[in-house]
């Protein structure tokens, strides 16, 4: 603002450019994130719309079937993602090599040639010869002596052996030759057993891709209007989805080209010849702004960067701690679980079981990482508190025996201080068993209901009896905490 008052007229429109540029980025961003959540929600009504058509008996098979599909669709994508980043690692260590071959093959013809005319390997080391003319003896005994003929007849083998240098250094060449030649017959094959692989895969998604869309047009064209509707109804889900996530992308490139254009616009106005001091003072105080802001983004990029990674290994080892499956708990640049198995990129369906866990290993790493970031002041502005709770509904609710009994383990040891709501049938068993002698405090929930026909209810802790369920005498309806002693 300070250089658009006091700068020349090119100058302040450049500035009132920008300015129009950076509104349109910020109405853009706004409209990305309007879309995440319309998208989120798309997401929502397919996944109702598909759950009412597993209801539907006749059809119920196919639906379970296309659930199958696309769970295979999914992973065949991530697959072949996975298959085309090795394929970039791959040419960016060593794809030069086929450009490198004309050179190769010249300089091998260059040593050759030196080989077989006889130039390599030299007859006559120069350190011997040399060391003759310093000795002023020759091998046969006659006297060399600067400025006589035998001298100057040996001293001429000096330029002829001249070559030992050369040799030297066309053995190391010759092998260094090789081992590249070798390196791209192995380029060669890793790349075409790549490419061999992502058309096995791009088939095996064709196939998928050809059922799913065999199965629409059954259920397009079902007997059944209840169907028709529903699938008509997820057909304009997925449409509208499919909308969403073209615009997200068509403007993530307007916004780049934008700030693509303020970036210009910076470096033109820091060009701009200064007319007075006042004005030169006000490109040097943008200048080192626009260098702190660069650096200070960059920082907060290499922290999210780590934070996330650093929370990624702390939910894998979690996870690893619960279950006893052979998966790995995978967190991606868009904060998404998913299992993987062990030593590959093949992703896992997680069970009702499995998802739980990955829930909670999210939950205690993002605590633990929290305190261990709050205790490292000089890293993180935080408060002096370093107590985080963790509170959880109903934890154990869909879990079979053995994940209750690892979960309920693993769980105390996750905060200073850990706070569980469970009904009783999730409490008796394993739980209870795995908890119990590390409780701090107990609490009964205890509900008066207003019902005078309903039936009471009690639990049994420590000897004495607490009341779950009992009728209340005047009518209305609530909830007392009581301690267990």
């Amino acid at each position: 603002k300070e250089l658009k008052d006091i700068g020349d007229a090119q100058t302040g429109a450049l500035l009132d450019e920008k300015t129009e540029l950076q509104d349109r980025i910020n109405i853009l961003e706004e409209q990305q994130l309007l879309r995440e959540e319309n998208v989120e929600g798309f997401r929502k009504v397919k996944k109702g719309i598909e759950d009412e058509i597993r209801k539907l008996e006749s059809v119920s098979i196919l639906q379970k079937e296309r659930d199958g599909l696309m769970e295979s669709e999914k992973e065949i994508r991530n697959s072949l993602t996975s298959s085309r980043n090795k394929l970039v690692d791959i040419i960016s260590s060593k794809g030069y090599l086929p450009y490198l071959m004309p050179a190769i093959v010249s300089s091998q013809k260059i040593i050759d040639d030196l080989y077989d005319s006889g130039k390599l390997p030299s007859d006559i080391k120069r350190p011997f010869v040399e060391a003759l003319l310093r000795r002023g003896s020759c091998i046969c005994a006659r006297p060399l002596i600067p400025g006589d003929k035998p001298y100057e007849e040996v001293a001429k083998w000096v330029d002829v052996s001249g070559m030992s240098d050369i040799e030297e250094a066309a053995i190391r060449r010759k092998g260094q030759l090789q081992r590249a030649g070798s390196d791209l017959e192995k380029l060669l094959r890793e790349l075409n057993d790549q490419q061999l692989r992502r058309g096995e895969k791009k088939r095996r998604l064709s196939r998928v891709q050809d059922r799913l869309s065999e199965i629409r047009e059954i259920l397009r064209e079902s007997p059944e209007e209840d169907v028709r509707k529903l699938q008509s109804r997820l057909d304009e889900a997925n449409e509208a989805l499919d909308k969403e996530r073209v615009q997200e992308q068509v403007d993530q490139g307007i916004i780049r080209e934008l700030r693509n254009r303020i970036r210009e616009i910076d470096a033109d106005v820091q060009k701009r010849k200064a007319k007075n001091a006042k004005q030169e003072l006000a490109k040097k105080r943008i200048a080192v702004c626009l260098e702190a802001k660069e650096a200070l983004e960059n920082v907060r990029t290499l922290q999210r960067i780590e934070y996330r990674n650093d929370l990624a290994r702390r939910i894998d080892r979690l996870f690893s701690q619960m279950s006893f499956t052979p998966y790995r708990a995978v967190l991606n640049e868009d904060y998404k679980l998913e299992l993987f198995e062990d030593n590959s990129e093949l992703v896992v369906g997680a069970s009702t079981g499995e998802s739980q866990m990955l829930s909670l290993a999210f939950i205690a790493a993002v605590v633990e990482q929290a305190k261990e970031f709050v205790s490292r002041k000089e890293r993180l502005l935080a408060l002096d508190s370093s107590t985080f709770p963790i509170v959880m509904d109903s934890p154990f609710g869909n879990l079979d025996y053995l994940y209750k009994t690892e979960i309920a383990r693993n769980l105390p040891a996750l905060a200073n201080q850990v706070v569980f709501l469970v009904n009783r049938s999730q409490w008796e068993g394993p739980v209870e068993a795995a908890i119990e002698s590390r409780v701090g405090r107990e609490y009964v929930l205890s509900y008066l209901t207003p019902k005078t026909d309903a039936s009471e209810d009690a639990i049994l802790r420590h000897g004495k009896k607490y009341d779950i369920v009992w009728r209340n005498i005047d009518g209305y309806g609530r909830t007392e905490v009581r301690e267990v002693i």
